[in-house]
């Protein structure tokens, strides 16, 4: 009997000890990409955006659930999907690409159908949304990403035309996050988020460049960085914000690697990661310290940075803190390209000219 008892002890602590493990490990996520808007002008990236951001997560662990194109229904019952699925200690990640706004202080997304006169019954509230993950998983790690607010919201049908747009340009900030959550706006309170002129937006584009190429650093690291070149990208016209209550440090990959990787160079010889060199030449390009950037660029691009090699490019071409030198800026555009900057690429082609 005393054996039988141990046994069943020793069974339940076992499950318990998987499910508890689990809960840890698991990471999910929903991406919505609206892009075919019917009632509001039509946006072309986001639905890129969400295809593409899902193929990235999926492959850094998370439990991905795509959804594009999505009217009022759709989105309600992705996001009941999407609860249904968080385990209480792991991670869940909600991201957003399409139309967004705010009214009487709060912020909503919309669906490809909305009709902004009946806002509140039609969009879905950002807001209430995160309340919900919160409450499902208060243990684990929320994540919202919103890269919405893409230009301004026009009325394209007629019976629209001299009735007043009801609702305000951009996110208002939500109230302090719940702890362990972290909210990465696309752009400042009350501004808007540039759609772009490639397959992705500004925001999205280096969202997921610094996922697959830097995936060790911390969120708040990753998203700053992510910030600096958005806001490099657009010229100062787009700036990232973020919101976070987190209590312990996450990484979409393993943490300790770059901490790792420093402490078996020698300080006196480890050369600074190309990244990092690439974000003291667009702090120093800011302050038009252009000597400065020149260096930090030439560092990184000749350890095979893709955006320093461009950014060369640019500066030779324009001959800012460099003499002009076509040649030269072809060159660099040349590299850049072959690693698929997209820039780049459209640089190159004046080259031949």
């Amino acid at each position: 009997m005393r054996f039988l008892l141990h046994l069943f002890l020793t069974t339940i602590l076992f499950i318990s000890t998987l499910t508890t493990s689990d809960a840890a490990n698991s990471r999910v996520a929903l991406i919505i990409g609206n892009s075919d808007y019917t009632a509001m002008n039509r946006l072309e990236n986001p639905v890129h955006d969400a295809t593409d951001m899902a193929a990235v997560l999926r492959g850094l662990g998370f439990t991905v659930i795509l959804k594009t194109d999505q009217n009022t229904t759709d989105m309600k019952n992705a996001v009941r999907q999407f609860l249904r699925q968080l385990h209480d200690g792991g991670v869940g990640l909600f991201y957003f690409a399409g139309h967004g706004f705010q009214y009487n202080n709060l912020n909503y997304l919309a669906p490809i159908r909305a009709n902004l006169y009946n806002i509140q019954r039609e969009s879905l509230q950002a807001n209430e949304v995160l309340k919900q993950m919160e409450a499902d998983n208060p243990k684990g790690l929320n994540i919202m990403i919103l890269d919405a607010c893409r230009n301004d919201i026009s009325l394209p049908t007629s019976r629209y035309r001299s009735i007043r747009n009801p609702v305000g340009r951009g996110f208002v900030p939500m109230p302090t996050a719940p702890r362990g959550s972290f909210i990465a706006y696309a752009t400042a309170a009350n501004a808007l988020a540039m759609d772009g002129q490639e397959r992705n937006s500004p925001f999205a584009k280096h969202l997921m460049m610094m996922l697959k190429d830097y995936p060790h650093l911390t969120l708040d690291e990753l998203f700053q960085r992510v910030g600096m070149r958005v806001r490099r990208d657009t010229k100062g016209k787009q700036v990232p914000w973020n919101s976070s209550s987190l209590t312990n440090r996450f990484c979409f990959a393993d943490c300790d690697r770059q901490l790792i990787s420093n402490r078996n160079t020698p300080a006196d010889i480890s050369e600074p990661e190309p990244e990092t060199l690439y974000q003291k030449g667009i702090e120093a390009y800011d302050t038009r310290k252009y000597a400065q950037a020149i260096k930090s660029y030439k560092k990184a691009a000749r350890q095979g940075h893709r955006e320093a090699q461009y950014e060369l490019g640019l500066m030779y071409q324009t001959g800012r803190g460099v003499r002009m030198n076509n040649r030269t800026a072809c060159d660099w555009f040349r590299q850049s390209a072959a690693q698929g900057n997209r820039q780049a690429i459209d640089a190159k082609r004046s080259c031949s000219r």
